[in-house]
């Protein structure tokens, strides 16, 4: 007998037919024996009925300390992104800058147009300068690159301009402190 044919023996659920034999074994061997006696506790532990209820306080404990591990993580990650939002729309320095941007995509070559025409009756008093009254990007890839500079500038701009009503006006009262 080896303490490998032991072991299967064990892993085979103990069957009865070799059990005086490898009884023997394990009272011989100290290694084996433990495995008997771990097997024979298990057998013990899995026989006990479960209990139907948890002891008393069990689920209020358990809630507690979910409550104070989702404290912790929340803690850990900021400001809730959903909430920040809703700050940031009742805001009016950042509702003012959206609509400001929303209005240069929506109507920009009518903007466009008016300065154009600005600039045009001006020119005499800029020194001579002129601006022609045609649209000078007619190419669709002219105008792609176009927006692809200007978007940047109307960002920033937006965000210049926040940034200076957040100086001059004090609104932490009416959109909550920050």
């Amino acid at each position: 007998m080896s303490c490998t044919d032991f072991d299967r023996w064990l892993d085979d659920g103990r069957p009865e037919a070799e059990a005086p034999a490898r009884r023997a074994h394990a009272g011989l061997c100290p290694r084996c024996g433990r495995a008997l006696r771990a097997a024979l506790e298990l057998d013990d532990a899995l026989a006990r009925p479960v209990p139907d209820a948890a002891p008393g306080g069990f689920t209020g404990e358990v809630l507690r300390r979910v409550r104070i591990a989702e404290d912790a993580r929340a803690a850990a990650a900021g400001p809730d992104a959903f909430r920040w939002g809703l700050r940031a729309a009742a805001d009016p320095r950042i509702s003012l800058a959206l609509l400001l941007c929303a209005l240069l995509a929506w109507r920009g070559r009518a903007l466009w147009a008016l300065a154009a025409g600005w600039a045009e009756r001006f020119a005499p008093l800029a020194s001579g300068l002129r601006v022609p009254a045609t649209p000078v990007l007619t190419d669709p890839a002219a105008q792609l690159g176009l927006w692809l500079v200007v978007t940047p500038v109307m960002m920033w701009l937006a965000w210049t301009a926040w940034r200076w009503l957040d100086r001059t006006l004090d609104l932490r009262p009416l959109v909550g402190a920050r």
